[in-house]
């Protein structure tokens, strides 16, 4: 007769401690809990940051379609050449100046 002890089975994996998939669960919450409505769409944007929050997604819009329309091997590169600036760069840049190297038009303030 053979008996069965607990360390003759399958180990357990303590999950709760694990730091990559609590990084892993917090990026799929955040992902989850982001502004959008129950249909997937933005929710309206209201107030002074109203206007460039919407220039500021117009840019991302903008600069996914180009991206999109570059080779994929080549996109980085070629996005350089024809506009002076790497994408990351021009995220990080504030939407006016974006929208300018874009060449999309920036709405006058009254």
């Amino acid at each position: 007769m053979s008996k069965s002890t607990p360390s003759n089975g399958p180990r357990q994996i303590n999950l709760v401690n694990s730091k990559r998939l609590q990084a892993l669960r917090s990026g799929s919450t955040a992902a989850e809990s982001g502004p959008s409505n129950r249909n997937g769409s933005t929710p309206p944007l209201a107030g002074p940051d109203a206007a460039s929050a919407r220039l500021q997604l117009e840019v991302r819009r903008c600069l996914a379609e180009i991206l999109r329309q570059l080779p994929p091997g080549k996109q980085r590169s070629l996005f350089k050449i024809r506009y002076g600036v790497y994408p990351e760069q021009l995220e990080s840049l504030a939407p006016n100046e974006a929208a300018r190297i874009l060449g999309l038009p920036v709405g006058q303030r009254r």
